[in-house]
């Protein structure tokens, strides 16, 4: 397994979906105002963090990414009762703040976001808004293992 891993976190509470997008006349979806205040927020927030690290990626590097959400709102506190929700989770979704995330990676290390082999997302509730961004190389036997035996034979390692 590999050791080459980037860690970073956020506490900024993100917008809801509905604020980080809009869609034009022509159907094209695109970030709102609010949905680029936060792309820029996020991306000095893990440059900072990211400054002194030796972490590279190279152009074909495969990597995977872990996004824990640690959320405030992840439960409807009225649910079950009388009068209370009808559902137990209040409507947050994080896969849609998942692209977001993925442009700040894509432009901080310099790596297509289709190098990610694998993105991993939790949400968990917390008492305060806290998201972990993990970044892992694959090496090139991991990278192996995920062909299909056939291919494996095929496969070039580095």
């Amino acid at each position: 397994m590999s050791t080459d891993v980037l860690t970073g976190t956020l506490t900024e509470k993100p917008p809801s979906a509905n604020k980080l997008y809009s869609v034009n006349q022509f159907g094209r979806e695109f970030l709102t105002k609010a949905g680029r205040a936060y792309r820029n927020s996020v991306r000095e927030a893990l440059r900072g963090q990211w400054a002194l690290t030796s972490f590279q990626l190279r152009l074909d590097d495969a990597y995977d990414i872990d996004f824990w959400f640690f959320l405030p709102d992840v439960f409807n506190a009225t649910w079950g009762g009388k009068k209370g929700a009808e559902r137990r989770f209040k409507t947050r979704d994080v896969t849609n703040l998942v692209k977001v995330l993925e442009d700040v990676l894509k432009e901080l290390l310099g790596v297509d976001d289709a190098n990610a082999c694998e993105v991993h997302l939790h949400k968990r509730p917390s008492e305060t808004t806290e998201i972990r961004v993990i970044v892992r190389r694959l090496d090139e036997e991991e990278l192996l293992c995920m062909l299909p035996p056939e291919q494996q034979s095929r496969f070039v390692l580095r």
